[in-house]
């Protein structure tokens, strides 16, 4: 070949490499980043970003960083309002200290109140509302079960990441007066004002009444009217805390109000968190545990805007991975209908 006509397919060459990212440039690529590309450095094009258009239009994408403590939401993520369990805990980051992942966030505490009491504290911190659950032993029978199983054994059947008993819902049922178990009704005696009762929302707000059938009423139409849904119901008591402040305790309430006692309260502390409470006490003669106005005192120091008394003495436990708290600290675990778990939506794999 002569000197001349190799030459000329050199510079060819040269002049087609330099064409192609003008000729296949990727549609995504915004016209503004093709500008910047070709004035960096002066005179000079950066041939190797050219061709790797797809790579700098995501250079110029806006990075979203997370403030310092912030969990990452993942709507996609989100469990369904059913008895699904949630998934799987990672329990390489169990500590007895706490739990953390990115969708939840669990600090445990434990607070020696008083000679032979302990207070057994959770904090719960969560990136979506259907991370709080509840666990029923047999979801296909829910209104007529009888099957009471541990609260360890309902952790790990709903891969719980933190799981404490609820209301023992058909336990003494006929005096329960309103019964929802994730968004399926199971009872609703609204027959007196009795019972406070707790009602968590689709948006995992807390609501909470004070020997009110009406108070039921309207919160269950101000759910229908901003088309929020109600998916749990717990009928126990009594409340503790209702809007920050106080709740008006009665004094004749059952399960033995004025009495020390085991306890177990939860309690809503601002948007998707939460505090639990089992109250361990060394007898059950009434010398150690606490009352409920004691319990209620307890809610609202550790902030709850909202905070509500559930079954208590040997019922009380809390279960945490590898870690168990009971109410009753040489009792062995009594068998129920229900639990209140926290789950992870983080993806297993």
């Amino acid at each position: 070949m002569k000197m001349p006509l190799r030459i000329l397919l050199v510079v060819l060459c040269a002049v087609l490499i330099a064409a192609i990212p003008f000729i296949v440039s990727s549609p995504k690529m915004l016209d503004n980043v093709q500008v910047d590309l070709m004035e960096e450095d002066g005179d000079e094009i950066d041939f190797g970003r050219l061709l790797l258009s797809c790579a700098a239009a995501e250079e110029d994408l806006e990075v979203v960083e997370l403030e310092e403590g912030q969990l990452d939401p993942h709507p996609e993520w989100a469990l369904p309002l059913d008895f699904t369990p949630g998934n799987t805990p990672d329990p390489d980051l169990y500590t007895d200290e706490g739990y953390e992942d990115e969708t939840i966030r669990v600090k445990t505490e434990h607070r020696q109140l008083e000679e032979g009491t302990t207070a057994h504290i959770a904090w719960i911190q969560i990136s979506d509302p259907s991370q709080i659950r509840t666990a029923v032993a047999n979801p296909d029978k829910i209104k007529t079960s009888k099957s009471t199983p541990s609260i360890s054994t309902l952790a790990k059947k709903y891969n719980a990441v933190l799981a404490v008993n609820g209301d023992n819902y058909n336990s003494e049922a006929e005096s329960k007066p309103l019964v929802y178990r994730m968004t399926q009704k199971v009872r609703n005696n609204m027959k007196s004002d009795k019972r406070d009762v707790l009602i968590i929302d689709d948006q995992g707000d807390f609501h909470v009444t004070v020997r009110s059938r009406q108070a039921v009423v309207d919160i269950a139409n101000q759910l229908k009217e901003e088309g929020r849904k109600l998916v749990n119901a717990y009928s126990f008591g009594p409340t503790l805390v209702k809007d920050g402040e106080l709740a008006e305790l009665n004094p004749d309430y059952q399960y033995n109000p004025n009495r020390k006692n085991p306890r177990t309260a939860i309690g809503q502390t601002g948007k998707l968190s939460y505090v639990v409470v089992v109250v361990q006490a060394s007898d059950r003669e009434g010398r150690t545990g606490l009352t409920h106005a004691e319990l209620a005192g307890l809610m609202k120091d550790l902030g709850c805007i909202s905070a509500y008394n559930m079954d208590g003495g040997n019922s009380s436990e809390m279960v945490f991975g590898p870690y168990m708290w009971k109410g009753s600290e040489n009792a062995d675990e009594r068998g129920l209908n229900d639990a209140i778990y926290f789950a992870t939506i983080k993806p297993e794999n």
